[in-house]
């Protein structure tokens, strides 16, 4: 726990005497990905790198800041800045990366400093071997509002492929339709009368909505809510236990037992 935020590279200098006997992992805690992590970490082993960072294609990654890398794989540029050289592919970081010890070297202590501005920078201009794993799989970056929203969206879609976790598993009653058809919920659901939900939906254990409530489309629904009647819920996540009274009408809420977040 940090008393004081560092950054990406302050609180891995922070965790310096727990990282500094062998290869370790780094992995963004709001993405979601999937990815073949043992690959990952031959590729890095195989090129003898001190830091290799996952990346893919995508349309917009100036915006996750553009890692650019040449034919081998190696990076030559990042954030615009490093090597001079003619046709490198641009690439975005997923938030994921395999680094050695020695690569924390880089990163000064007590000071909140961003890994990819600093260290990484720090490491190109000594031209230390940096490389970028390309991969194609799924991946959301759920930290913002928005973003969390859509990726639970891209669940209820079907369209969050990992190879890890199902999404959607542990729902006693599916429908046989796919897509965005789909209507999925827990155990001991209680729909009031004159309930309709627009699909897709998912509810989770022991949810309770009242008489004449709409739910969807692309409503979450957490264990133990209980939605008062007559409300209107579309494009929602709602956590676990969160109550909801008589009318409520929401769109595009990320709601809580404690707060509600627009988004």
């Amino acid at each position: 726990r940090e008393e004081e935020i560092l950054g990406t590279g302050g609180g891995l200098k922070r965790m310096h005497h727990l990282l500094e006997d062998d290869t370790f992992v780094v992995v963004n805690s709001d993405i979601l990905i999937d990815l073949d992590l043992k690959r990952v970490i031959d590729f890095h082993r195989h090129n003898g790198c001190l830091a290799t960072m996952v990346l893919r294609e995508h349309p917009k990654e100036d915006v996750f800041g553009g890692i650019e890398v040449n034919d081998a794989g190696r990076i030559r540029r990042i954030l615009g800045q490093g090597h001079d050289e003619q046709d490198l592919r641009s690439l975005m970081f997923t938030g994921v990366h395999v680094l050695e010890p020695r690569f924390l070297e880089y990163i000064p202590p007590d000071v909140e400093t961003c890994v990819n501005r600093y260290a990484y920078m720090k490491a190109l201009s000594n031209d230390e071997k940096l490389y970028g794993f390309v991969t194609d799989g799924y991946w959301a970056d759920a930290g913002t509002p928005q973003r969390y929203l859509q990726a639970n969206f891209d669940a209820l879609d079907q369209a969050m492929l990992l190879g890890h976790a199902d999404a959607l598993e542990g729902y006693a009653l599916a429908s046989e339709k796919s897509g965005v058809e789909l209507v999925r919920m827990g155990e001991d659901v209680q729909l009031g009368d004159d309930v309709t939900l627009v699909p897709p939906v998912v509810l989770g254990d022991g949810v309770r909505i009242g008489d004449k409530s709409t739910l969807g489309p692309y409503c979450v629904v957490g264990n133990r809510v209980q939605i008062g009647r007559e409300s209107h819920l579309s494009r929602c996540v709602v956590m676990d236990g969160t109550r909801l009274d008589a009318g409520e009408q929401l769109s595009r809420m990320i709601l809580s037992k404690k707060a509600r977040v627009a988004a």
